[in-house]
């Protein structure tokens, strides 16, 4: 019962490695895991509240554990739970329970990604309408370019500059707003996924831009920020781990 890993997402945001259930079970007795803290176990691959894990249910208190002053200084374990700077609002409650949620996999955010994806490049044809014989005058000329012996790269480059960077602007806006007004993009919704914080708290607008930005260079790089989802166990991409954010699934 003692072998496997557990992670545990400490007072600061941070996530921690524990190395067996005797490590976990003496981060609790320090007070660095309460009840409420998100520990994500090797056996069901799942984050949920320390108080939802039977393996520790005799050893958690009744209640979140009182500390006062600072906690000890250890690079062993996550600080308390309590242990959060004042500059990092705690919200009351979480987006969602960590036992109804579960992280979303690759091919539901796929799903999720590929609506959106659809729902921007309509609106940016709807919003380039004022330009349509233009963008139509421009799609012949590169088509004509790219058909030469030797096209001219610096043509098609600057040409295809003035097609995709605004689509990729236009995808950024798209990600950071729903996503700090309805904590997910419309494809989020349609699978029941949510943005939430390492916490389950909602993520702020200041995060929610930069997860935003930081999707956009992964898209623009060819997705390669995506393949980290299949080598970690949480199923974060690049720009999930880069802004402190995961992606959740809601039980059904």
């Amino acid at each position: 019962m003692n072998a496997g890993t557990f992670k545990v997402i400490g007072g600061d945001g941070r996530e921690y490695v524990a190395e067996g259930l005797n490590e976990l079970r003496a981060w609790v007795a320090d007070g660095r895991v309460g009840r409420e803290t998100l520990v994500w176990s090797h056996e069901d691959a799942a984050w949920r509240r320390a108080a939802d894990r039977p393996e520790l249910r005799w050893d958690l208190p009744d209640a979140p554990p009182l500390l006062s002053g600072s906690p000890p200084a250890s690079s062993s374990g996550p600080p308390s739970p309590t242990a959060v700077p004042s500059s990092i609002p705690v919200p009351d409650q979480p987006l969602l329970a960590p036992s109804d949620a579960e992280p979303a996999g690759f091919g539901v955010r796929l799903a999720a990604g590929a609506m959106d994806l659809v729902l921007v490049v309509v609106l940016f044809n709807v919003a380039s309408l004022p330009w349509a014989d233009e963008l139509r005058g421009l799609q012949d000329s590169l088509r004509t370019e790219s058909q030469k012996a030797i096209p001219d790269m610096g043509l098609l480059l600057r040409a295809n500059g003035m097609v995709f960077l605004p689509l990729l602007l236009l995808r950024t806006v798209y990600s950071a707003a729903f996503h700090a007004l309805a904590g997910a993009t419309p494809g989020k919704l349609a699978f029941h996924l949510k943005l939430v914080a390492l916490d389950g708290a909602a993520p702020g607008v200041g995060r929610v831009l930069i997860r935003a930005l930081l999707e956009t260079v992964t898209l623009a790089t060819l997705g390669i920020g995506f393949g980290i989802m299949m080598l970690g166990g949480d199923g974060r991409a690049l720009h999930d781990l880069l802004a402190g954010t995961r992606v959740v699934r809601k039980k059904p």
